[in-house]
């Protein structure tokens, strides 16, 4: 997040191929109200994955 890499592992049967990896962020410090959680920043990426 923030710009920075991220490392993943990604499963040996993963055949090469383009990808979406999609994440979202949850705000949770509000969830004790009704309400209160919030979904923020749902973002994706799309990775081309070349397997050797």
């Amino acid at each position: 997040m923030n710009g920075r890499p991220e490392n993943v592992t990604i499963p040996a049967t993963l055949q090469s191929g383009q990808y979406l990896i999609r994440y979202e962020i949850i705000a949770l410090h509000l969830a004790t109200t009704l309400g209160g959680a919030d979904f923020i920043h749902p973002a994706r990426s799309d990775p081309m994955l070349h397997v050797r």
